[in-house]
């Protein structure tokens, strides 16, 4: 059964003070102590830290929404729904309202956005919902990378990605985007990297 709830914990270092610049703390140096528990609607499948003051949590499809709290107090600050109009971001294809599935979470370098991947989507045209076990050839619907400005805590950009994404990252220097997608690739890539010992079932 699903716990909804998220538990934070703080690592505290032993000796971090003690120990000289140049040597490593180990593991078995440090301990990790319960600080607070968290509850209310969410079905966290990740949790992620700006390293600002905040933390967020990606709800998927089960409450279909990101969660956002103050990472001092751990009270929350606000619920942002996975529900937009496509349409109103330039793909005029989709003119309902869609849901996502918030699955993970990065933060620009800057600290002005959080970046959620999208398990799912679901509304008109999203009929064949993402899985864990998978292939290209699964032709899983492909979904949208959000984009949520910190100032106001809205969606205030869709990027569309492939098949079931997860993994995200921005690069350092604050001009890229990467997202893994668990069930689709790049033809171009499979192309260039033909010679590659790849799975057939990556590569066609």
């Amino acid at each position: 059964m699903r716990r909804n709830f998220i538990v934070l914990v703080i690592i505290t270092s032993l000796c971090a003070f003690l120990t000289p610049a140049q040597s490593e703390v180990l593991s078995s140096q440090t301990k990790m102590s319960l600080v607070a528990t968290i509850n209310g609607s969410i079905s966290p499948k990740s949790v992620r830290s700006s390293g600002t003051g905040i933390i967020s949590a990606h709800n998927m499809m089960y409450r279909h929404s990101v969660t956002i709290y103050d990472a001092n107090t751990f009270k929350l600050i606000k619920t942002i729904p996975d529900a937009v109009k496509l349409s109103k971001f330039g793909y005029s294809k989709y003119s309902s309202i869609y849901k996502g599935a918030p699955v993970e979470g990065a933060y620009s370098p800057d600290g002005k956005y959080l970046y959620v991947t999208n398990y799912s989507m679901y509304g008109k045209g999203y009929n064949h919902e993402g899985h864990d076990t998978c292939s290209p050839a699964s032709h899983y619907d492909t979904s949208f990378l959000y984009r949520i400005d910190l100032s106001n805590y809205e969606i205030d950009a869709v990027y569309p990605v492939g098949s079931v994404p997860k993994v995200v990252e921005v690069t350092p220097d604050n001009k890229y985007i990467l997202v893994s997608n668990w069930c689709s690739y790049d033809l171009k890539v499979c192309e260039k990297f033909k010679d590659w010992a790849l799975p057939k079932r990556n590569c066609g």
